[in-house]
């Protein structure tokens, strides 16, 4: 079943179950109140996201030098930065670490970039058992953000856990998505408030790890994979890179009425909600995913409640029109929108057929997109045009 069709099915599926609804409005519920902290904490909440967008913008526009900046002062200290194109060289550079230190068991945490890059996939071919409970020698987890100042690999996050495995691991190996890049350790802070805040409503995660380097007195040994996996596409275009300012909050996806409706699990993708629509097709396949530029509504409200402002309305129009001019629409919709652009223009040809034949057209067309969950619309006899004229006497 195509992609497109499995969304349909899971979202009708979904959005006609009552606990799943309750589910979506509990989580809706739950980020209002984390909006509300969020106002209370800070005494400019507008401003403080001023300047996220400021911030992480500024990140996006020196990329390239603060990457290798962050590399020459993690190096300096010891540790060993991996550049990531994709997920074989992701499964590659993972299976030499551990087969380097003649590893059959490893600890790795869940995590939305551990599932794009398919480790735990890579790691099983090579017979490398995960465990998610048990210390071990080798850990391998997310990084929240890299720190060019100090050159640093900060962790957050409420799993006590998570934490303890990463301090007494021998070998760590951080992976981490190129643009989660931070310039100075006051803006480290900020962004991890701010993350923070939004994920759980609190001011700060209950254990974070700072990483600089190898600790020589621990005789451990630290790894970083710098993952790409299709975010340099996206830097290339001006319009949708600031899509890549996202802090992965999860803010836009709780608050989203379509995720709420139709529920997560029916985008079958590793990100999901309004920012999903946007990174999802360009990280996946786009044949395969591009109908999720057109499953979310421009309502504004994943804008104002985004702590770094990404302008999502202007994200999807500009992927809905690159969508069409890149030709991968079907013969079907291209036909539809022409006909109806052509009749929209010229107020003759929109009178033209009367309603039975308008009618008609919209269920041969439109039908399949409605649904059959709701009440079609139908034309009726006369336009407003057509009334008005015949009120006023005009011929």
């Amino acid at each position: 079943m195509a992609t497109y069709d499995l969304f349909i099915d899971r979202a009708e599926s979904y959005t006609f179950s009552e606990s799943s609804r309750e589910i979506g409005k509990k989580n809706k519920t739950q980020q209002h109140q984390r909006t509300d902290v969020l106002k209370n904490y800070f005494t400019n909440y507008e401003l403080a996201k001023s300047r996220a967008f400021v911030y992480r913008n500024r990140v996006l526009d020196n990329l390239d030098k603060l990457l290798l900046d962050f590399e020459s002062v993690f190096s300096k200290r010891g540790g060993k930065v991996l550049w990531i194109n994709n997920e074989k060289d992701a499964h590659n550079e993972l299976v030499k670490i551990v087969q380097k230190h003649k590893a059959k068991y490893v600890y790795m945490g869940e995590s939305a970039l551990a599932d794009e890059l398919k480790l735990e996939v890579g790691l099983n071919k090579e017979k490398i058992t995960i465990f998610s409970q048990e210390p071990y020698n080798i850990a391998i987890a997310q990084a929240n953000f890299i720190c060019v100042e100090g050159g640093i690999i900060a962790t957050a996050n409420n799993d006590l856990r998570s934490y303890k495995t990463l301090q007494q691991a021998d070998v760590q190996i951080y992976y981490v998505g190129i643009e989660s890049v931070t310039q100075t350790l006051a803006e480290l802070d900020f962004m991890l408030q701010l993350q923070s805040l939004n994920m759980h409503g609190e001011s700060s995660f209950e254990y974070s790890n700072f990483i600089a380097g190898n600790d020589s007195k621990l005789n451990q040994e630290t790894y970083l994979m710098l993952v790409d996996n299709g975010r340099t596409n996206i830097l290339k275009d001006n319009i949708q890179k600031p899509a890549l300012t996202c802090i992965h909050c999860n803010t836009c996806v709780n608050i989203s009425n379509v995720v709420n409706n139709a529920g997560i699990r029916a985008y079958d993708t590793i990100y999901t909600g309004p920012i999903g629509t946007l990174l999802s097709p360009k990280i996946q396949t786009q044949e395969d995913y591009s109908h999720l530029y057109f499953t979310g509504i421009l309502d504004g409200d994943a804008e104002k409640v985004c702590p770094v402002k990404i302008d999502f309305t202007k994200l999807t129009l500009h992927n809905r029109k690159a969508f069409v001019k890149s030709g991968l629409s079907s013969k079907k919709d291209n036909i539809s929108f022409y006909f109806w652009k052509n009749a929209m223009l010229k107020r003759n040809t929109m009178d033209k057929g009367g309603a039975t034949f308008k009618n008609f057209m919209l269920r041969q067309f439109f039908k399949k997109s409605w649904g059959n969950r709701r009440e079609f619309p139908t034309a009726v006899e006369k336009s407003f045009n057509q009334m008005w004229r015949e009120r006023k006497g005009i011929k």
